[in-house]
C-alpha cells in the first residue's frame, strides 16, 4: 500500500510539470443500445414537456436519464434512419428521414405525412414552421426546398435561384425570412404571398467559409455559424447589411456541425475533436479556449435543459454535460488536488486552498486557465492540517491550523508569518477566524478569542494583542466551528453542544434547544442578503432565523442529511448546503430542493468542515476529498423543479387524445395513465403522487411511469399526479385528466322512470286484462247457459214435443215398427241434450250423430219434403271436434225460418271446405216470416271467439244461407 502522503506528492509533481489548471464541466457518457443492440445518433431535442427525443439509426427512441426506450412500433425499423428532429408549433415534432420521408409526432401518436406530390428521395435535413402564415419548410441534402403552402406542395432549387440544391439548415428569422445553409454559402428568402425573392451571402460577401453546415440563433438574435474548414463565425441577420462580426480565424479542428450557447459560452460540436468550449475574452474581443472534457468524438447534435445540463449526441453515445454550471479544477490531463480540507476565493478571483497539509494558490489567467503555486506554512518535518482561510481588508490570507496556531500570508510579499506570540496563535486548534474592524475573533477548541490587529511597520507584519473582553470571557472553554457576522453587523458563533450565540451591542444572547434551534451543535453559519441567519447543524439539518424565530428544516422537508458540514448563499440567494454525499440546493422562497450527487458526479466527496467560499462573482467553490468543484448557476437561470406530465392516456391499451374533458360509454372502463417527469440530474430519486377524484380521495406514491384503472364504474372522475424529488409534493404543481364514464343506459334515470312508467302500465294493463277475462269468462258463461237453455227451450218447447207426439200416433197407427225406432231416436235426441249440457267440445261424429237423430225425427214430420245430404263421411279422423249442439242449433234455424212441403223441399246439406265445416240449405221464404232473436247464432260465435281463433262464417245469397264454423283439434 502505497502512503497516502507519498502519492499526494507524486501527484503534485505531476501537475506542477504541465501548463496549468482548468475548469472541467462534469459529464457522464450513456452508450446507446437497446435489447443489447447499438445505434447510431443522429439528432436529439427537448420536447414540449422536456422528454429527450432521439433521432436515431433505427427510428425515435425516447432517453429518460437512466436507458433508451423504443418511442413509437410504427417508427422503430433499420429503414428508419433518421436525419433530422424539429419542435415546431402546437406541440407537433417533425421527423426527417434518411429516405426522405416525413413523419410527425402529436399528442404523443405517431403519423406519417401524407402530401400530393411525391417525397424526396434525398434525406430530409431540416424544418422550419411560420406561423404567421402557415408555411411548412422542409430542406434537403441534394433536392433543395420544399415549402407546404395552403395545402401545395412547392420546391426551391437551383433552377429558381436558390444557390445550391444541398441544404443542411434552415431556419426561420425573426422578421420571417428564411434562412438557408447550403455547399454555397448562406440563401435569404423573402416571401411575397406566392412568390419570393433569394439574396446570397459566400466567400465574396466576407463569409469565411462556402460550405455552411449549421446555423443556430442565441437570445440576441446573433446567427452562429458552423463551417466545413473554418470554424463558426457570427453575424446578426437583421442589420440592413449582414455582415461577420467574429470569426475564429485559427480554427484547428476540422468540420463543424453544431454550435451552441452555454451562458457566456459557445460550445462549439466537431466532426473529430468532440466539443470545442469557448470562452468571451473582452479585453481581446475574442474567445479563449476551455476544455469540455468531450474530445475525439463525432458529434452531430447539441442541446441544453431547463435544469443546466448541456447535451451532446453523435456515434454511439449520448453524452450529459453539467455545462459551465458545475466544473471541477483539474490539469489538462484530468488530474486533480484531492483532499482539500479549506478553500477560499479571494477579492481577485485566486483560489487558495489546503490539500493535505499544504497550501497552494491557483491565480486565474487571462485565456481562462490556472497557474498554481505552493507555499510552505510549516516546516516540512511538522506539516500540521490547515483549516481555515480568511481574507481580510488588506487582502492578506490569514491561516487557522490543527495544533499550529495561526499563520498571516502576506499576498503582496508573498511572506508567512505568524502574528503574534500568545500561545493560542503559536499552538492553538483554530476552526475560525472573523475581521471586525481593527479586531480578529478567533474560535477553535479553545473557546474565543479577542485580538486587536495592529501594523507593525518595522517588520510590516500584522500583530494580535488579546483583548480583556468580560462579555466573551465565559467562551474561553467551549469548542467553536464558525464564526460569522452578518450584515446587520450581529456576530454569530457556532458550538459543539453550546448552542448558538450571538455577539451584538457588547451583550451575549444563547440559542438553544429550548428556542426551536433543532441541534445544540452547530457546524456552519451564513447569512442572506437580508441578514438573515442560516445555520447547519449536526444531526438537526439545517435552521433558518429571521430574528424572532427558527424554521428548521429536516429530511421530511426534503433535506439529504441531517449533518450538513458547510451552507452559504450562491448568486441567486438559493441556500447551497453540503454534506458528505453532495449538494443540496434550497430555494428559500418556494421551499424546493434540487440535488447534486453521485448521478452528477458529486458522490462521496467527503468535504471538510467549512470547506467552502463564495466568489466575488457568486459562483459557489467545495474544497472536497475528491478535489475542487464549482458551482456556478447563471444569474437569471430560473428555479427548475420536477413537472409531472400526462404522457398519454390509453383505452384498453390503445392510446387516445388528451384535449379537453373526454366522455366513454359505460363498457368503455379500462383506462391507463402514463405520466412522466423528466429529471436528468438524479431520475433515481423521483417519485409520484397520484389521485383519481371521482374513486378515491387518497394520494398513493410510485416510482412507477404507469397506473392502470380496469373496472371504473360509471361517474364523473379526474385524474391527478405530480412528482417530488423527496416525497414532499406541498409545493408540487399537477397535471390532470378529466373525463366521464357514462351509465348504461339502463342505469339513468329517464330509464328508471320510463321502467317504472312501464311497469305500472303492465301492471294496468294485467289488472284490466285480468278484469276483462273475469268479465269475459263470466259473459261466456252466461252465453253457455243462455246457448244451453235456448237449445233446451227449444227442443223441450211445446211445438216440438206436439209435432212429434203427434207424428208419433201417426207412426203407431201405420207402422208399430217404425214407431218404435221413433221413439228410441227422440229418447235418445233428448237424453244427448242432457249429457252435452256441461261440455265444452264433443268430436265430430257425436255431433253429426246428434244431428242426424234430429234430422230423422223432423223427417217423420216432413216426410220427403225435409232433404239431409251428409258429404263429411270419410272426410275427417277422430281429432276433429265441435261445440255439443251446434250443427242442431243451425238445422233447427233452417227448419224454422224456411217453408218445408211438397212444392217447396228443404235441402239441407253438409261439407267440409278447407278447415271448416259448413252447413248449407235452400233459401225457402215462408209466407209469414218469425222474428229472430239471433241468439242462437250470436251464441255460437261467442263460443268460438272463445275457444279458437278462427271466426264463424255467415253467407246469405239468393239461393243459399250458409253457415261455417271451424273444425277444432287438439292443437
Amino acid at each position: 500500500m502505497i502512503d497516502r502522503s507519498i502519492f499526494f506528492q507524486l501527484l503534485l509533481f505531476l501537475i506542477s510539470s504541465l501548463p496549468g489548471l482548468c475548469q472541467e464541466p462534469l459529464s457522464r457518457s450513456f452508450d446507446t443500445k437497446f435489447n443489447g443492440n447499438s445505434f447510431k445518433l443522429q439528432s436529439i431535442l427537448l420536447d414540449h414537456q422536456g422528454n429527450l427525443i432521439c433521432g436515431t439509426g433505427r427510428g425515435l427512441m425516447k432517453f429518460n436519464g437512466i436507458e433508451f426506450q423504443e418511442a413509437f412500433e410504427n417508427d422503430s425499423g433499420s429503414n428508419h434512419e433518421i436525419q433530422s428532429l424539429y419542435k415546431g408549433h402546437n406541440s407537433r415534432i417533425w421527423v426527417g428521414y434518411k429516405n426522405g420521408r416525413i413523419g410527425f409526432i402529436q399528442d404523443s401518436k405517431f403519423s406519417w405525412l401524407k402530401q400530393d406530390i411525391p417525397f424526396p428521395t434525398s434525406p430530409v435535413t431540416s424544418f422550419a414552421e411560420d406561423s404567421l402564415t402557415g408555411r411548412l419548410f422542409y430542406s434537403t441534402l441534394g433536392e433543395g426546398i420544399f415549402y407546404v403552402y395552403k395545402g401545395i406542395v412547392h420546391k426551391i432549387n437551383d433552377k429558381n435561384d436558390l444557390s445550391d440544391n444541398y441544404c443542411y439548415k434552415i431556419l426561420l428569422l425573426p422578421d420571417h425570412r428564411l434562412c438557408v445553409a447550403t455547399d454555397q454559402g448562406i440563401n435569404f428568402i423573402k416571401f411575397n404571398g406566392n412568390t419570393f425573392s433569394v439574396t446570397k451571402l459566400n466567400s465574396e460577401h466576407g463569409l469565411p467559409d462556402n460550405i455552411v453546415r449549421n446555423m443556430m440563433l442565441d437570445k440576441q438574435n446573433n446567427l452562429l455559424i458552423s463551417l466545413q474548414d473554418k470554424g463558426f463565425c457570427v453575424m446578426n441577420p437583421l442589420e440592413e447589411k449582414s455582415k461577420i462580426v467574429f470569426h475564429s480565424i485559427h480554427w484547428k479542428y476540422g468540420q463543424v456541425n453544431t454550435t451552441i450557447p452555454v451562458g457566456e459560452e459557445i460550445w462549439v460540436g466537431t466532426e473529430n475533436s468532440g466539443v470545442i468550449r469557448l470562452e468571451y475574452n473582452e479585453k481581446k474581443n475574442t474567445y479563449d479556449e476551455l476544455p469540455s472534457g468531450i474530445k475525439n468524438n463525432a458529434v452531430k447534435s447539441m442541446l441544453s435543459d431547463p435544469e443546466g445540463h448541456v447535451w451532446i449526441a453523435g456515434g454511439n453515445q449520448l453524452i450529459r454535460s453539467s455545462g459551465n454550471r458545475w466544473t471541477k479544477l483539474q490539469d489538462a490531463s484530468g488530474n486533480i488536488f484531492p483532499y482539500v480540507h479549506r478553500i477560499l476565493v479571494d477579492h481577485a478571483g485566486n483560489i487558495w486552498f489546503s490539500p493535505d497539509q499544504q497550501l497552494y494558490c491557483a491565480r486565474k489567467r487571462n485565456n481562462g486557465t490556472y497557474e498554481f503555486k505552493k507555499y510552505h506554512v510549516t516546516k516540512p518535518e511538522a506539516l500540521t492540517d490547515i483549516v481555515t482561510l480568511v481574507e481580510d481588508e488588506q487582502n492578506n490570507i490569514w491561516i487557522g491550523t490543527l495544533g499550529e496556531g495561526i499563520f498571516v500570508m502576506d499576498t503582496k510579499r508573498e511572506k508567512i508569518y505568524k502574528p503574534g506570540k500568545h500561545p493560542f496563535i503559536q499552538s492553538g486548534n483554530v476552526m475560525s477566524i472573523e475581521e471586525l474592524g481593527d479586531e480578529i475573533l478567533v474560535g477553535g477548541f479553545g473557546g474565543i478569542h479577542d485580538f486587536k490587529k495592529t501594523y507593525d511597520k518595522k517588520s510590516g507584519n500584522y500583530i494580535l494583542d488579546e483583548i480583556e473582553n468580560e462579555i466573551l470571557k465565559p467562551l474561553k472553554n467551549i469548542y467553536v466551528y464558525s464564526i460569522h457576522t452578518n450584515k446587520k453587523q450581529e456576530t454569530w458563533i457556532g458550538t459543539d453542544e453550546s448552542g448558538l450565540i450571538r455577539y451584538s451591542g457588547n451583550k451575549l444572547r444563547y440559542f438553544t434547544l429550548a428556542d426551536g434551534l433543532p441541534s445544540m451543535t452547530v457546524q456552519s453559519i451564513t447569512s442572506d442578503s437580508n441578514g438573515n441567519i442560516w445555520l447547519a447543524t449536526q444531526g438537526g439539518g439545517i435552521s433558518f432565523f429571521d430574528g424572532n424565530k427558527f424554521e428548521n428544516i429536516s429530511i421530511a422537508d426534503g433535506l439529504s442529511d441531517l449533518s450538513p458540514v458547510s451552507i452559504s448563499i450562491d448568486r441567486n440567494n438559493h441556500v447551497v448546503i453540503v454534506n458528505s454525499n453532495g449538494i443540496d440546493l434550497l430555494d428559500p422562497v418556494s421551499k424546493t430542493f434540487q440535488y447534486y450527487s453521485a448521478e452528477s458526479g458529486l458522490g462521496e466527496i467527503n468535504p471538510d468542515l467549512n470547506s467552502i467560499s463564495k466568489s466575488p462573482d457568486g459562483a459557489i467553490w467545495f474544497g472536497t476529498e475528491r478535489g475542487i468543484f464549482n458551482f456556478s448557476p447563471a444569474a437569471t437561470l430560473s428555479w427548475h423543479q420536477p413537472r409531472a406530465e400526462i404522457t398519454s392516456v390509453l383505452l384498453f391499451l390503445e392510446p387516445l387524445g388528451q384535449s379537453g374533458k373526454m366522455k366513454f360509454s359505460y363498457d368503455q372502463n379500462n383506462i391507463t395513465f402514463n405520466f412522466n417527469a423528466p429529471w436528468y440530474s438524479d431520475p433515481n430519486r423521483l417519485t409520484y403522487s397520484y389521485q383519481l377524484d371521482g374513486f378515491s380521495q387518497k394520494w398513493q406514491g410510485t416510482r412507477d411511469h404507469s397506473i392502470n384503472y380496469p373496472k371504473l364504474p360509471p361517474g364523473k372522475y379526474t385524474f391527478r399526479v405530480r412528482a417530488s424529488l423527496n416525497d414532499n409534493y406541498s409545493p408540487s404543481s399537477e397535471s390532470s385528466f378529466e373525463f366521464e364514464i357514462k351509465a348504461p343506459f339502463w342505469q339513468s334515470i329517464w330509464f328508471r322512470l320510463l321502467i317504472s312508467l312501464c311497469i305500472l302500465l303492465i301492471i294496468g294493463l294485467i289488472m284490466r286484462r285480468r278484469e276483462f277475462r273475469l268479465r269475459t269468462a263470466e259473459k261466456t258463461e252466461k252465453e253457455k247457459i243462455e246457448f244451453k237453455f235456448e237449445t233446451l227451450r227449444n227442443q223441450v218447447n211445446p211445438h216440438f214435443l206436439f209435432n212429434s207426439f203427434n207424428t208419433l200416433i201417426t207412426v203407431i197407427e201405420n207402422d208399430p215398427k217404425l214407431a218404435i225406432e221413433y221413439v228410441e231416436n227422440l229418447s235418445q235426441f233428448f237424453r244427448s241434450i242432457v249429457s252435452y249440457k256441461d261440455v265444452e267440445v264433443i268430436s265430430l261424429e257425436e255431433e253429426i250423430g246428434l244431428l242426424e237423430n234430429y234430422i230423422f225425427i223432423q223427417s217423420k214430420r216432413y216426410g220427403n219434403s225435409l232433404s239431409f245430404l251428409n258429404k263429411t263421411k270419410d272426410r275427417f279422423d277422430d281429432k276433429a271436434f265441435i261445440p255439443p249442439l251446434t250443427l242442431q242449433l243451425l238445422a233447427e234455424n233452417a227448419l224454422k225460418h224456411n217453408a218445408v212441403s211438397h212444392e217447396s223441399p228443404l235441402i239441407i246439406e253438409l261439407f267440409i271446405k278447407d278447415d271448416y265445416l259448413v252447413m248449407r240449405n235452400n233459401i225457402n221464404p215462408k209466407y209469414h216470416h218469425e222474428e229472430s232473436t239471433g241468439i242462437g247464432l250470436q251464441n255460437i260465435k261467442n263460443r268460438y271467439k272463445i275457444l279458437s281463433d278462427k271466426s264463424v262464417k255467415i253467407v246469405e245469397d239468393r239461393e243459399y244461407f250458409s253457415v261455417s264454423v271451424p273444425i277444432l283439434t287438439n292443437d
